[in-house]
This record gives C-alpha cells, sequence and structure tokens, in this order.
C-alpha cells in the first residue's frame, strides 16, 4: 500500500516539459523577478501556476475580490467595537466553512493554517510561525490600524472556537495579531 501511495504522489509531482509562448514584455518582467528572488525562470513560473490553481481561481469562485487596504482600514475605523464583534462572529458562523469548502479545503485546524498562510502570501500580509516546545505561534503584521486587527483577533477566536481548539491565546496591537496555539 506505501509503495502504491508514493507511486501515485510522484506521478502527481513528476513535472512534464511543456512550451508556451509568452509576451516578450511579460517574460522581461518575469525574468527580471527571477533575478530579484534569486530563483529560476522555471521555479518562479511554476510558483505562479501553483498560486493560480491553488488559491486564486478557488478564492474567486469563493467570492473574494482584491481590495484596497486603505478601504478596508477606514471602513472598519467607523464600527464600534460591538459591530466589530458581531461583524466577526457571523462571518465565522455564516460564511466562513463555506469559504474554506470553496477553497478545496477541509474545516480542520490544519487545513485552516495552511489557508490562513496561503491567504498571507496572497495578500501580501508579512507573517512568521514560530514553533515552540509546547507551542505554535503566528504573527501577523497588516498595518491597517487597530480596529483592523480586532476584527481579525476575534476573526481567529470564533475561527479557533469553532474548532473547538481549547489551548490557544490571540494577542491584538495597534497593527499585528499574534495567536498561539498549545500543542
Amino acid at each position: 500500500m506505501r509503495t502504491q501511495h508514493n507511486t501515485e504522489e510522484k506521478e502527481k509531482t513528476s513535472p512534464e516539459t511543456v512550451t508556451f509562448r509568452i509576451e516578450h514584455d511579460a517574460l522581461i518582467e518575469l525574468r527580471e523577478e527571477s533575478k530579484l528572488k534569486m530563483e529560476s525562470l522555471n521555479i518562479l513560473i511554476n510558483q505562479i501556476l501553483k498560486f493560480y490553481i491553488e488559491w486564486h481561481r478557488p478564492s474567486l469562485k469563493a467570492g473574494n475580490i482584491p481590495f484596497s487596504k486603505r478601504i478596508l482600514a477606514r471602513i472598519f475605523d467607523i464600527l464600534n467595537d460591538e459591530q466589530i464583534d458581531k461583524m466577526a462572529q457571523d462571518y465565522v458562523k455564516y460564511e466562513f466553512k463555506e469559504q474554506m469548502r470553496m477553497l478545496k479545503r477541509k474545516y480542520t485546524l490544519q487545513s485552516f493554517i495552511e489557508a490562513f498562510c496561503d491567504w498571507c502570501e496572497a495578500s501580501g500580509f508579512p507573517y512568521r510561525y514560530d514553533k515552540t516546545n509546547d507551542a505554535d505561534i503566528y504573527i501577523l503584521r497588516f498595518d491597517m490600524g487597530s480596529k483592523w486587527s480586532v476584527f481579525y483577533g476575534k476573526h481567529m477566536q470564533y475561527i479557533l472556537q469553532d474548532l473547538e481548539v481549547e489551548d490557544s491565546e490571540i494577542e491584538v496591537t495597534n497593527n499585528t495579531v499574534i495567536f498561539k496555539i498549545q500543542r
């Protein structure tokens, strides 16, 4: 059974050679990005394709749209604490599970963490993951003001409650949300 699984996995990840025609200006941009990231053009294009298949296309199907950080921050600045809490609670209760399923994810802690990391990458939010002997710690920087951070902290709190994660901590600052999950 194990060798069959390994063979199936190898078939999924085995590279194939294919030829594409790419517009000259786009190719110049890709080559510049490749040099900037110090990775081959092949690796960069594979990352772009994987990002499109695993995040961008499912995200659009799930109803997500790119939106300005500044306008979101301004909208949240108008809301009071009760409205922010209600919005976070309702989003998790009525929409989040559906979003996860549209993103081709299960609704488990592991799949949520994977989707969270993918979302951070897609949104351009810098985050850090630290692993200690007893906990996993995620630090996410928004630079969108305290009300957005409060919303996202509440959002995380309700997700972890819904996933029945019993031992977690969430810390919110003006621009950062830190969540710690005990193992």
